[in-house]
């Protein structure tokens, strides 16, 4: 006697048996194998978000695709305020790496240092003569 993988109902003769699982039905079976396609459809998405973490589309593509599998969790009745949190929860942990934005943070530098410093960067061949002249550009018109 097997139990239905989906359902746990006891199985006494019969069934469907697939990929080494067994089913007491056929819906069960439709059933399992959309609860499976929609965890891997899940997993796929937080792992693209993992990798691009501050994707805005990959966030709502991941949140979309996790709505899906709870909703399949749960037969098709909704998506609870529970299920939120733990999409919530998951797609944090995927866009833990992103770097925080770097906000321009206004100088403390008189216009004169930031020449000079400007000069010694091109000096050092850290930066090109176009980005001298561009950034010297912007700094003058700051007078």
């Amino acid at each position: 006697m097997a139990n239905c993988a989906q359902c746990n109902t006891d199985i006494l003769f019969g069934g469907v048996k697939a990929e080494g699982v067994r089913f007491c039905k056929q819906s069960c079976h439709e059933q399992y194998m959309q609860l499976r396609r929609t965890s891997d459809a899940y997993q796929a998405s937080l792992g693209q978000l993992r990798q691009n973490p501050s994707d805005p589309v990959l966030k709502r593509n991941a949140l979309a695709a996790g709505r899906a599998f709870a909703s399949a969790t749960r037969q098709g009745r909704g998506v609870t305020v529970f299920d939120e949190v733990a999409l919530s929860n998951d797609i944090q942990a995927a866009c833990a790496a992103a770097q925080p934005h770097a906000f321009a943070q206004p100088s403390t530098l008189t216009l004169e240092q930031r020449l000079l410093r400007l000069e010694e960067l091109r000096s050092k061949s850290l930066i090109t003569q176009e980005e001298f002249d561009s950034k010297r550009s912007q700094i003058l018109a700051e007078l």
